[in-house]
């Protein structure tokens, strides 16, 4: 009785503990022993061939997969260094005042003197008139500066039944102090001694030949002006083209140009010979406007 009911109880009993066995972690996967583990950890690395690569497996038993905490891997995250950007402004300097300038426009001129009721009806002189300085002082804002100059211009008609004419070519030279207010704007003042021709022609009836003379006198003037910037405004302390409205007021003042029309005939002539015409002396002294368009580099 006893043994039947130990037999029946070992047959209920060995499923169970092979169900137990199958199920259990530590059985499925035995933990190696410590010599096993320093056999593992002297196991030729992965990929190795030869006699040692295939005994490590039987001398430690089952080789333990590495765990996460073994693989250790530091990312270091670098923030990258921009290149210096073209397009970055470089800082702007002091705006530049030592430009050459040149200048042209046209010159009124009002002349009271009678010498020039001879050639027109009114006092008025239209000249045209170009000019250039070159910067030779510079401080801070102020530059001195010194150029070339010359106006050109003459009026024509009828006087008290006479066709005559008159040219007048004034060569200077410009000796200008100017002051910039801003990179916009600038005030200047001028003094320009020089030379006057005067070149006149009168037709008389009397006489076969037009009478045409040449007088030259000495010069200067005293102006003062401002000049307004048109543009380009950007990068005042680069050296580039720009341009400039300019009006200008002064006085002008010349000595007497003695004119004499000759009707150039040769005194050996059958008819005899003309004698020189006096007109009366020219001087062209008086107040003048200019208004130019110049630019500078």
């Amino acid at each position: 009785m006893k043994r039947t009911f130990f037999v029946t109880l070992a047959r209920v009993a060995t499923p169970l503990a092979l169900a137990a066995a199958w199920a259990s972690p530590a059985t499925a996967q035995p933990s190696p022993s410590p010599e096993g583990r320093a056999d593992a950890t002297e196991a030729p690395a992965a990929g190795a061939t030869g006699p040692a690569s295939a005994e490590a497996p039987a001398a430690g038993g089952v080789e333990e997969a590495p765990s996460d905490r073994d693989a250790t891997t530091t990312v270091i995250y670098a923030n990258p260094v921009s290149p210096p950007s073209s397009d970055r402004a470089a800082p702007a300097g002091p705006p530049r005042y030592d430009l050459v300038r040149v200048n042209a426009g046209v010159r009124i001129g009002y002349l009271p003197s009678r010498g020039f009721d001879t050639f027109a009806s009114n006092d008025v002189l239209p000249q045209f008139s170009i000019d250039g300085t070159y910067p030779l002082f510079t401080r801070g804002k102020l530059v001195l500066g010194a150029g070339l100059g010359w106006d050109v211009g003459g009026r024509a008609g009828t006087v008290r039944g006479f066709d005559a004419s008159l040219t007048t070519h004034r060569l200077y030279v410009p000796l200008e102090g100017r002051w910039h207010w801003s990179p916009g704007l600038s005030i200047f003042g001028k003094v320009a001694p020089g030379a006057v021709a005067a070149i006149a022609s009168v037709q008389d009836p009397s006489s076969p030949n037009e009478l045409s003379t040449t007088g030259w006198a000495f010069s200067a003037d005293a102006s003062v002006g401002a000049s307004i910037l048109l543009g380009p405004r950007q990068h005042p302390e680069k050296r580039t083209i720009r341009f400039w409205l300019t009006p200008e007021i002064g006085y002008a003042v010349t000595t007497n140009a003695p004119l004499r029309g000759d009707p150039g005939r040769d005194t050996e002539e059958l008819l005899g010979s003309d004698e020189s015409t006096n007109l009366r002396s020219l001087a062209l002294s008086g107040l003048f406007w200019r208004a130019s368009v110049g630019a500078t580099f």
